[in-house]
This record gives structure tokens, C-alpha cells and sequence, in this order.
């Protein structure tokens, strides 16, 4: 079967490829002496040669176009429609572009439709709940006379609750080696904040948690359960206090706890934090073992603590920057991230850029997301070029298969197309020959 191919196919046109151009003259010339030797026919061509020759480059063809399309779709599932990029927290302005991964697609938003369903359900679901609740009268808890408030958790544990009673020395122990982990978590927080840490933040969230702490139990008093138990264990503690005080609502054990915390967070000291969690766990069963503070109480120790960490990260700045100059990197923001050029954050921020500027800032989001690369003759061509490559493909895939030329498309293709051989030559017959072993 003769399967040489006619140089006038490759010269007698010239190539619409942008391949085509960056040949060297020796390339033409090694070229054109390959083709010329297999000019000639070595094999009379038969009916049955002809068909198995059109049926493989179909099949080429086919190939070539389901790649085309495939590298389409990977291109402009990367681009950046203007409403991703408005409300986009942008790399460039912000200091923390090493945090978030540019790699990573967006999430494209859900149609009008299926947003309209989920709202539906949603609202189905709440009317049930609220119906449910309004008619559901079999259970009606009652605080008689004799109760003041009545706390679940309490009955619960109310064996342990007994247990610590009747054994004293084991209570001791317990409150003795939770003291001491308050301690030790202080301790090396001290140690950190003085040799480290720069910013003054928690100490804003520890002055803005305890003044509205002050003020609550200044106004409003709650009476002790039966149970209650924790008393002097007889070993000094540098910040648990054993006094004997009515100071309920909420939980400093717990919020102080919840601060560090979420400080360690900030500062990525991870193994820290998860000590630290330890210990609020630990602290929380202690205090509604021997019964120092309701569930509420504690509930509500680390709701505060939290939003008060939050604040004083917005009223620290002012402290921080502006008095005393810290740089943003030495302040372990969290939560508010302002840009590194003028100090301050805007999460819309994008919806305030000019149209110029949202071009420009797609551009080079766009070039940062750039992932697929052509190899050609060892160099690597971004995915603009593969995008004109592959329109070119598109143009020419309803020619002859060997007008194609002999570059590599695409990164699927599995090398039929790649470029071998240390002259760089074009073994077009051993490639046709592997199709049709392949059909």
C-alpha cells in the first residue's frame, strides 16, 4: 500500500499555521528532500488503500476536533466574567495573595431557576417547622415555686455533681489541675506577646470582654443550684480566683479561653491552638460539674468572646498603625485584611472600579491562571497562542490531514502529532501506519 504523500500538498500552498513561519531554512531544505524521496509510489495505490487512507484521516479529524473543542472549553472556563472580577478580592491589593490560591476556578452561580427552587424548599421548610412548633402542646415545661431556673445539663450531670461532692480530695485535684492549665495558657501567651507579637489586639478584646462582663453582673444576679462546689482546693493560682462571688452570667473561664484561641489561630501557631481548645473543653465540664456557671453562661462566654476578638481587630488598627507604626505583616490579622497601600479594606471594592481598571485587572488575573501550554520544537507557548493555534486547526480540519503540519496540539493528544527524531524529521509514513493498526 502506497501511503507517500504529494510535496506539492505542503508546498504548493503555503501554511496558514503560525508554525509554518518559524521554520528554519534548514528544516525547509530537510524537508523537501524527505517528501521528494517519498514521492514516487513504491506500491500501485488499489480502491481498498484509499479507503482505509480516508477512513483514518476521518478518524484524525474527528480526533483533532474533539481536542480543539476540549482546550476551548478548558480556556474559557478561566475567564473572568466582570461580575467575578468586581466582587473578586484582588491579589495585587491585598497582602494576602499568598493565602489564597489563584489556581482554584471560581464556583459559577446557580441559574435563576434552581436559585428560585432552593428558595421555595427553604421557605417550605421553615413554615413547617414554625406550624410545627406553634401546634406541638404535648411537652409544657412549667417552673414551679419552688424552682428558680432549671438547667438540662445540670441533670445530666448530676451524678458526677454528687461524686465530687462526696469526694473531696478528687475534686480538689480536678479544679487544682484545671487552674494550672489556665495558668500554663497564660503563661505562654505572655511569653509570646513580649518577645514576638507586636500587636495590641487582644488586649483591646480582653479589656472590651471583661468591662461588659462587669456590667452585666453589676445589674443583673442569678442564685446558685444545689450542687455548687467550687471552693479554695488549697493551691494558689496566678489567675483563677476561689472567692466566693455571684458571678454567673457569662463564663471569663470559658471567653478567655475562646481568645487565645482564636489568637494562636491568627498568629498560625496550630499545635498552640489545639492545646488551648483542650483546655476550654476541660474548663467547660469542670465549671458545670461542680455546678460554677449554667449552660448559658458558657454559651455565651465564647459568642462574646468571639465578636469582641472581632472588634478589637478594627479598633487595634488605630492603636497599631497609626500610633505606633506596627507593619501589617507583624499584626496576624484575621478577619479584616485592609489594602497594604492605604490601610484601609473594602470587600465591594470592585464595585467602585473603573471600567479601564477592571480590564486591565482581568487581564492579569487571566495571565496568573494560565495552566495549559503547546510544546513546539522543545518551547512552550502560553494559552493565547493555543487559542489561535486551535482556531487555525479549525480552519483547516476539513482540508487533507497533511496540510496539518508538524506541530502537537493540545496537551490529550498522546504524541501523534509530536514532533521526533534528532533531525527532526516527519515519519508521516510510520504515523499513518500505527492508525491503521489502530483501525
Amino acid at each position: 500500500m502506497n501511503l507517500a504523500l504529494s510535496a506539492d500538498d505542503h508546498l504548493g500552498q503555503p501554511s496558514s499555521s503560525p508554525y509554518s513561519k518559524k521554520r528554519s531554512n534548514q528544516e525547509e531544505i530537510e524537508l523537501q528532500k524527505f517528501e521528494r524521496k517519498n514521492q514516487e509510489p513504491q506500491f500501485p495505490i488499489t480502491l481498498e488503500d484509499e479507503q482505509q487512507e480516508q477512513h483514518m484521516r476521518r478518524k484524525m479529524q474527528i480526533m483533532i476536533e474533539a481536542n480543539s473543542v476540549k482546550v476551548d472549553d478548558e480556556i474559557s472556563s478561566r475567564r473572568l466574567d466582570e461580575d467575578q472580577v468586581k466582587h473578586q478580592r484582588l491579589s495585587i491589593v491585598s497582602d494576602s495573595s499568598t493565602e489564597n490560591n489563584s489556581d482554584l476556578p471560581f464556583m459559577k452561580e446557580y441559574s435563576v431557576r434552581n436559585q428560585t427552587i432552593l428558595r421555595v424548599v427553604f421557605s417550605c421548610c421553615f413554615l413547617l417547622l414554625l406550624f410545627y412548633s406553634m401546634f406541638n402542646v404535648e411537652r409544657v415545661d412549667v417552673i414551679t415555686r419552688d424552682e428558680c431556673m432549671r438547667d438540662y445539663s445540670f441533670k445530666v450531670t448530676e451524678t458526677i455533681n454528687k461524686y465530687l461532692i462526696d469526694n473531696l480530695d478528687i475534686k480538689n485535684r480536678y479544679i487544682i489541675f484545671c487552674s494550672f492549665m489556665m495558668d500554663l495558657m497564660i503563661i505562654i501567651l505572655m511569653a509570646l506577646f513580649y518577645l514576638y507579637w507586636k500587636t495590641y489586639r487582644l488586649m483591646f478584646a480582653y479589656i472590651l470582654f471583661f468591662v461588659c462582663r462587669a456590667i452585666l453582673q453589676k445589674n443583673f444576679f442569678m442564685t446558685r443550684l444545689e450542687g455548687f462546689t467550687f471552693f479554695d482546693p488549697g493551691m494558689y493560682s496566678i489567675t483563677v480566683p476561689y472567692h466566693d462571688v455571684n458571678d454567673f452570667f457569662y463564663s471569663g473561664h470559658v471567653g478567655t479561653c475562646m481568645l487565645v484561641y482564636l489568637e494562636f489561630r491568627s498568629a498560625k501557631y496550630y499545635n498552640l491552638s489545639r492545646l488551648i481548645m483542650f483546655i476550654l473543653i476541660n474548663e467547660w465540664l469542670m465549671l458545670c460539674f461542680v455546678r460554677t456557671h449554667y449552660i448559658i453562661d458558657l454559651v455565651t462566654g465564647v459568642i462574646f468572646a468571639h465578636y469582641m476578638f472581632q472588634a478589637s481587630e478594627k479598633i487595634s488598627f488605630i492603636f497599631d498603625q497609626v500610633l505606633i507604626r506596627i507593619p501589617a505583616k507583624k499584626r496576624f490579622r484575621e478577619y479584616y485584611k485592609p489594602c497594604k497601600c492605604c490601610g484601609w479594606g473594602n470587600m465591594y471594592a470592585g464595585d467602585f472600579i473603573d471600567s479601564k481598571e477592571q480590564k486591565i485587572l482581568k487581564v492579569l488575573n487571566s495571565d496568573s491562571r494560565k495552566s495549559d501550554f503547546l510544546i513546539h520544537k522543545g518551547k512552550s507557548l502560553s494559552s493565547n497562542e493555543i487559542e489561535q493555534n486551535n482556531f487555525e486547526i479549525g480552519k483547516e480540519k476539513s482540508i487533507k490531514n497533511n496540510k496539518l503540519g508538524d506541530y502537537y496540539v493540545g496537551p490529550n493528544m498522546n504524541n501523534q502529532y509530536q514532533n521526533h527524531g534528532n533531525n527532526n524529521k516527519i515519519d508521516k509514513v510510520g504515523k499513518y501506519a500505527k492508525q491503521l493498526d489502530d483501525i
